[in-house]
């Protein structure tokens, strides 16, 4: 179901009887655009990128006409009748291939499958996104414009798009057939990744499309949840719902994301409703006949990330809970990939019925934690496996990433066919402002998954595009031919982009990507459940892994770079876009950072705002709390071991709250009453620490939880040797639940040891 045909194949079939191709010599003023009338909508954007690229070629409009003009060089793009006159079918091409041939010495053509839908191109331009369909004429015209106009593409507006002034073209004698090695190609920027001035969601799209991602989804991300259950049998069948806790997981309001679709009994009869609504999807049979409604209540929908054209998703929702029912305690076996046999099971129960009934239809289904452990039974063919990986960053821990890799290997063996890999090249909110600049390590890691994988999905979240935009340019690349000499792409990126400052702006890459890689995603610690990265905590980020004048050395070799080009070249404004987009962005974190740390600057704000209300009862420790559990509803309660005062340290009022790890957790608790539900608050705290160690990450930390099991930042524990530093976050609390308990946890987390002194603990209502 997944193969690929092979280019030698195709170039036969689509040229078979052609005339011998002629090289053509394309001038401005004597070239033109030959596309039919009422083009498909894809076939729009290859026209408007054609003639306005040529445009800028040849400093004069190149016009599009209806048909080819004597005497002139017409470029024909998309299926039409002039393509189908030379003997060009695209029917039989690979999804996203194209055709280049050059007939005569006045004809070139560029042709692939196109989609018939909407004006796609100024769904574009609108920003409204990509609209679903195949732009293959597209990719073709994106070729022909980087091998023969000397185009670049490597980030949408004036200083990423680089099209050279040419008085000439000469393209070859052509007539060859070009697709993509990887069938899937696709990343994910995040839903709060900001643009560079002057670019926006319109950017975003022209990207995907400059960077030929794929342009066909197969669905394979808890898929199960789309379907609805919870809405559709909670209150009539609680029993298909995961047993845990004495209580079955149906859908919580105000839970955690993963909660709020709830999680399923796999032992349980709604295996039957899946299969059965498995089979009506593919028969062709409206949403409406299995009560399956879509994102809009009240309206029947198949959600397009569980089903889409022939695939459908059926893996379990996210953060897998371990149902305690009988026959699912049965199928549970003792090790960390525990679930792996009764979910495969049923994964090829439901693909084997698929194929019983003749239905052309693929079930998809991620080998995830905790059923990535391939089965000992036999899947049906028609079963597509997608394995979830570390990626590129795994690099830094060769056995690591020799585990994957051998995971990976045993899936295509199992299935008879390549797999397809998720991987995890992010970070989250609490690293906003590092820059994740690691072209090489992508292009190493994507280009070596070849003999295994048919592409990969890189889940790539970031604060600023910018940050990510070499490495999805090189990934695009690696995706369209794994052979691709990454080295040789990024010397001339280096060289088209800065010109005379290539090797000033190269080493400023390059430090940004091994800082990145040794200091920030390569600090490993090995666990029970193996090698995990040790994320560095914002402390340690911004003083001393991005220290200012780490920072400051990358910025005055580009102020430098600048100085050593002419005023109005290009390349000078470049090295411009790249100092406030990418440096001056970090320099200003960690002038930021060092700012909303201080403890002088935090006392100062508090004795500016008087008026601010503290619902900790106790934040300043100024002696009325002995240490001891204070009872009652308010006042500190203590963990393990009990916490003292510390009259001789502290960084307000009279005292601190000392915890002491020795191995185990210190941990000292208030509830919090006062907290209000669906409201905005602002938590602030002074913390000390000396000589805090832990093999596995933990360290000191303050958590506020809402009563709905909802804890806020910072998810990453303190540790080292630190002086008094002021942390503050905003949160905002939900809706609580019944005869549930706010409160707030001064920790430091085990095993570790070593010392913490928390002081100025503060909670206080601020305006959304």
């Amino acid at each position: 179901m997944m193969m690929r045909i092979c280019g030698f194949a195709l170039l036969a079939a689509c040229c078979a009887g052609a005339m011998p191709a002629q090289g053509v010599s394309l001038t401005g003023g004597n070239v033109e655009v030959v596309a039919s009338r009422r083009p498909y909508g894809t076939t729009l954007i290859a026209i408007e990128e054609m003639t306005n690229a040529l445009a800028q070629v040849f400093g004069r409009p190149v016009p599009r006409v209806l048909r080819p003009t004597p005497g002139k060089v017409s470029i024909v793009l998309g299926t039409n009748e002039w393509s189908k006159a030379a003997g060009i079918e695209v029917a039989a091409l690979p999804r996203d291939g194209f055709v280049l041939r050059t007939v005569g010495n006045d004809r070139i053509f560029i042709a692939g499958r196109d989609s018939p839908i909407g004006n796609a191109a100024a769904s574009i331009r609108r920003g409204s996104g990509i609209q679903q369909g195949e732009y293959a004429t597209l990719f073709g015209v994106y070729e022909f414009l980087e091998r023969y106009a000397n185009a670049r593409f490597y980030f949408p507006g004036e200083f990423g798009t680089l099209i050279p002034r040419a008085e000439r073209i000469e393209v070859p004698p052509l007539n060859e057939v070009r697709a993509p090695e990887y069938l899937v190609r696709t990343y994910y920027a995040g839903n709060h990744a900001r643009w560079y001035e002057g670019a926006g969601r319109s950017g975003w799209t022209l990207n995907w499309l400059r960077t030929r991602m794929e342009t066909e989804s197969i669905p394979c991300c808890h898929g199960s949840i789309r379907f609805r259950y919870s809405e559709r049998f909670a209150k009539d069948h609680p029993e298909y719902f995961a047993l845990v806790g004495g209580k079955r997981l149906v859908a919580h309001d105000g839970s955690h994301p993963s909660m709020r679709n709830g999680h399923l009994c796999w032992s349980s009869g709604v295996v039957d409703e899946i299969e059965k609504d498995v089979l009506s999807y593919l028969r062709g049979e409206p949403a409406s006949a299995r009560g399956v409604c879509g994102w809009n209540p009240g309206k029947f929908a198949w959600g397009k990330n569980c089903a889409q054209g022939r695939y459908v998703d059926i893996m379990p929702n996210d953060s897998f809970q371990k149902c305690q029912c009988e026959r699912c305690k049965a199928a549970w076996k003792d090790d960390r990939n525990y679930a792996s046999e009764l979910i495969w099971g049923v994964t090829a129960r439901i693909a084997q019925k698929v194929l019983d009934e003749g239905l052309d239809g693929c079930v998809t289904q991620m080998a995830y934690h905790p059923y990535a452990r391939v089965p000992d039974f036999p899947l049906p063919t028609n079963v597509l496996v997608m394995t979830a990986v570390n990626g590129p960053y795994s690099l830094g821990n060769a056995k690591a990433a020799a585990e994957q890799e051998r995971r990976a290997r045993e899936w295509m063996e199992k299935t008879g066919r390549k797999t397809w890999l998720w991987t995890y090249p992010r970070k989250d909110e609490e690293m906003d402002g590092a820059p994740s600049l690691c072209p090489r390590v992508w292009g190493r890691y994507f280009k070596g998954i070849a003999p295994y994988a048919i592409g990969a999905f890189a889940e790539s979240e970031t604060d600023r595009w910018f940050f990510n935009h070499l490495n999805y340019y090189v990934f695009g690349k690696v995706c369209w031919d794994s052979k691709v000499d990454v080295e040789a792409l990024l010397s001339e990126y280096y060289r088209r982009m800065f010109g005379a400052a290539a090797n000033e702006m190269r080493r400023i890459y390059e430090e940004m990507e091994e800082t990145w890689l040794g200091q920030v995603v390569g600090r490993t610690v090995e666990t029970p459940l193996g090698p995990v990265v040790r994320w560095p905590d914002t402390h340690m980020l911004w003083t001393e892994i991005y220290s200012p004048k780490r920072v400051k050395g990358w910025l005055d070799i580009a102020v430098a770079a600048e100085r050593k080009l002419d005023a109005a070249s290009d390349a000078r404004g470049r090295v411009a876009f790249v100092r406030r987009e990418l440096i001056e962005c970090v320099l200003d974190h960690t002038r930021r950072y060092a700012e909303r740390c201080s403890p002088a600057a935090e006392l100062a704000r508090r004795a500016a705002h008087p008026e601010e209300r503290n619902i900790v009862s106790f934040g300043d420790f100024d002696g009325r709390v002995s240490g001891r559990n204070c009872g009652g509803p308010r006042g500190w309660y203590m963990g393990k071991p009990p916490f003292p005062l510390d009259t001789d340290v502290f960084a307000v009022g009279k005292a601190s709250c000392r915890l002491v790890a020795t191995n185990e957790s210190a941990v000292a608790m208030e509830y919090l009453p006062d907290l209000k539900p669906e409201t905005r608050y602002r938590l602030s705290f002074f913390l000390k620490t000396e000589d805090l160690r832990s093999p596995g990450g933990g360290g000191a930390h303050v958590v506020v939880n809402d009563g709905v099991n909802n804890s806020f930042p910072p998810r990453r524990s303190i540790s080292g040797t630190m002086d008094w530093t002021h942390f503050s976050f905003e949160f905002k609390t939900r809706s609580k639940k019944e005869n549930c308990r706010s409160y707030i946890r001064l920790i430091v987390r085990g095993p570790c040891h070593g010392t913490a002194w928390f002081d100025g603990v503060r909670i206080s209502e601020v305006s959304d």
